[in-house]
């Protein structure tokens, strides 16, 4: 045995089968391949994944406790779906979120920000104009990532010291 051998140092567990299909599963359904009230077929995906029907069976399980799928007995699982009220309060919520993450970033780096999120919605007009379903909800959800990002260099809480009153600074100058 290595004398010198460092046991501080935890050994990582290996994701089980179930977690590597809530994972697989969970990314078909934000990034758009499962599509909202699909159908899903627990044989179609072991197979897609090359795993058997029970891992996939329980991630199904735990994606149902996330809201992401809907099991109905005797009749299958589907991808959840929204109505026009649900999406309604879901993008006021995050707008609520985005711009109160974009005030405090815009507070320091206002133009190291505004560079990055002009390049941001430059690429998403883009991939846009290029009918590129995968990447502009890629593109979209990683620009209120550049506030977090400024927010995190900042050293500033997104929860603590926020000014409910702060408006955006125009985006021309600092």
């Amino acid at each position: 045995m290595d004398v010198n051998m460092n046991f501080t140092d935890r050994v990582e567990r290996p994701k089980s089968l179930t977690d590597l299909a809530v994972d697989r599963i969970r990314n078909a359904i934000v990034t758009g391949p499962l599509q909202f009230g699909e159908a899903i077929s627990e044989s179609a995906i072991a197979g897609m994944l090359g795993m058997s029907k029970t891992p996939v069976r329980e991630a199904l399980l735990r994606l149902k406790l996330e809201g992401l799928v809907v099991i109905h007995p005797q009749r299958g699982t589907f991808v959840f779906q929204l109505d026009e009220t649900e999406v309604t309060h879901i993008c006021q919520f995050r707008s609520m979120i985005e711009c109160e993450a974009l005030a405090d970033a815009m507070k320091n780096g206002h133009a190291a920000l505004v560079t990055a999120l002009d390049a941001r919605l430059d690429d998403m007009a883009a991939a846009f104009q290029r009918a590129d379903h995968t990447a502009f909800p890629r593109l979209d959800n990683g620009v209120p990532r550049h506030a977090s990002r400024a927010l995190r260099e900042q050293r500033v809480s997104p929860c603590g010291g926020a000014d409910h009153g702060t408006t955006l600074p125009a985006a021309s100058g600092e």
